[in-house]
């Protein structure tokens, strides 16, 4: 590390692609979720029938759930999809494969 860089600045730079994919996934998670709870309090201001009122209800709940699983599956993709990227990064590309009597493959 040098000198004129401080910890917080190292840390930025090794991890930002990944900061920025769980921040950019966390805002559009939460964008969903306001939109989902106004209309929620909307449905709940209008005169509807209680029988419409619980089925409404139960679509609600559905659409909570489907948006959650999506943001997770996602999240854990694109995580993966980072990880195993820097991981192919980190490899070295002239690693030439041994055979065990100890010579190597032509």
């Amino acid at each position: 590390m040098s000198q004129d860089t401080s910890i917080f600045e190292e840390i930025w730079h090794e991890t930002r692609a990944i900061l920025v994919m769980v921040l950019v996934d966390t805002l559009v998670f939460l964008l969903v979720l306001i939109v989902l709870a106004v209309v929620n309090w909307i449905l709940r201001l209008v005169p509807y029938p209680e029988n419409r009122k619980k089925i409404l209800d139960s679509l609600h709940y559905f659409a909570y759930l489907v948006v959650t699983v999506m943001f997770l599956c996602d999240l854990v993709y694109g995580l993966a999809a980072f990880l195993i990227r820097k991981a192919r990064k980190a490899m070295p590309e002239d690693v030439v494969p041994s055979t065990s009597d100890g010579g190597s493959v032509q």
